[in-house]
């Protein structure tokens, strides 16, 4: 009866030790082939785009620029329009669609006012109370 029980449980630990072994196997196996093509996608795409930047750097420049120009100015518009779709659906009024559309960017303005603000005190309070404690630290240590 022992005899069956330890045979019964050793199997269950060696099966259980052979998945774990080839789940181990398959996750390192995956870690490297991934590795490998990163490093050819790297070779492939990046490389050429960096030798592109190196030697026309004005044109990378004006083509990056332009390109987050269009990405911002369409990400923008098209939340716009997709918005005013969806007042238009639920049956609102072009006066309440116009309201809306102004108002938005004067509540994000404001917004990003009051954190300036915030953000501006902190750093004037932090840099007065590092200049204190160095003023302090020069007058306790003797020079």
């Amino acid at each position: 009866m022992i005899s069956t029980i330890v045979v019964f449980l050793t199997d269950i630990y060696h099966s259980e030790y052979l998945k774990r072994k080839k789940d181990i196997f398959f996750l390192t196996s995956f870690i490297i082939l991934a590795a490998i093509l990163s490093t050819v996608v790297m070779d492939l795409l990046i490389f050429p785009i960096t030798e592109f930047a190196k030697k026309q750097t004005s044109l990378f420049n004006s083509l990056i620029g332009y390109s987050l120009l269009f990405f911002i100015s369409f990400t923008f518009f098209y939340k716009i329009y997709k918005k005013i779709s969806y007042l238009k659906k639920t049956n609102s009024t072009n006066s309440s669609i116009f309201f809306y559309i102004l108002q938005r960017p004067i509540k994000f303005l404001t917004t990003f006012i009051i954190m300036l603000l915030i953000t501006s005190i902190l750093v004037i309070s932090l840099y007065f109370i590092l200049n204190s404690n160095n003023n302090l630290i020069r007058n306790i240590i003797p020079s």
